[in-house]
């Protein structure tokens, strides 16, 4: 990857060797970063490095450091902690732009690193390049964009979440068309973006989701995104985005993309068993998020 220029944010990290412990998961809800006991170094202020670098992401910062000092050799060590630290700049933290409306934005990142010594010490400096699908241009754009869409809502303070859901699966539905010419060009991001559906007026699945999500999410309707598959009555199948929404507690699944393509409302506010074909990636289906994301057992209205 192309070294690409901009803002470098440095995070002075202090370091102590240690042993011992657990691996941590990635979660989908504020957690504090419990440090690695098992490796051979760990972050005192992970938690800190953690906002930080979630504030280069959210930002678009190109690249970004992080430099540390350590007593001993960390490179056999280095892209386990370095993998989880960007995971959890991902947790959701009750901003509308973070959690999910990040990380669906966003695939992955390059790692490179030097060190130098200085007498015994090892100085290193990991440098960071993330794969971000919109620059910070677009996302002032996006910004002012979503204003301007939850304005022409023009949605009254009563307002339920049943309505507020309606009026954002109704605007995306008929003022986003789905991106036909893209869907299938892995290397165009724009299609998976709230830029792509807000600003350019086109987007695919995930573009759907996230946008959905982020819309919801700033009228304080709880949302997430869901990746899987989908599967055609020909056996065919390809990977998906749709959203899980909450009513009084109760989750729903929400597919504008669908409801797009058949111009109808079958994939609004619906259960799992009306949507056979849908199959959640792992993260989405194991019992921890099925409990703190409970989906009704009947459509919405019953």
């Amino acid at each position: 990857m192309n070294r690409l220029r901009g803002g470098i944010l440095l995070m002075l990290a202090l370091l102590t060797a240690a042993a011992g412990g657990a691996a941590e998961r990635f979660a989908p809800h504020p957690v504090r970063y419990e440090m690695r006991r098992d490796l051979s170094i760990y972050f005192t202020n992970a938690d800190e490095i953690v906002r930080t670098i979630r504030t280069a992401l959210k930002r678009r910062d190109p690249y970004f450091d992080i430099e540390y000092r350590s007593n001993r050799n960390n490179m056999d060590d280095l892209a386990v902690i370095v993998r989880e630290l960007m995971a959890r700049a991902f947790d959701e933290t009750g901003d509308p732009a973070e959690g999910d409306c990040l990380y669906h934005q966003y695939g992955g990142y390059d790692m490179t690193y030097t060190y130098t010594m200085d007498g015994g010490t090892y100085c290193y400096t990991l440098h960071i390049v993330p794969v971000l699908y919109t620059t910070r241009e677009q996302e002032a754009a996006v910004e002012e964009k979503v204003k301007q869409v939850l304005a022409d809502l023009d949605l009254p303070q009563s307002a339920g979440a049943y309505e507020k859901i309606a009026a954002v699966h109704d605007y995306l539905a008929t003022h986003t068309a789905y991106d036909t010419v893209h869907r299938k060009n892995e290397h165009y991001h724009i299609k998976s973006t709230v830029y792509g559906a807000l600003v350019y007026g086109r987007a695919a699945c995930q573009g759907y989701a996230v946008t959905a999500c982020r819309l919801l999410r700033e009228l304080g309707v709880p949302c997430c995104v869901i990746t899987g598959t989908l599967t055609y009555p020909d056996g065919s199948s390809e990977a998906h985005a749709w959203n899980l929404t909450a009513i009084d507690g109760q989750w729903y699944n929400l597919d504008v993309t669908m409801d797009v393509q058949d111009g109808t409302r079958t994939h609004f506010l619906c259960t799992d068993a009306d949507l056979p074909a849908y199959t959640r990636d792992a993260q989405y289906a194991d019992a921890e998020f099925c409990a703190q994301h409970p989906v009704a057992a009947a459509r919405y209205p019953a």
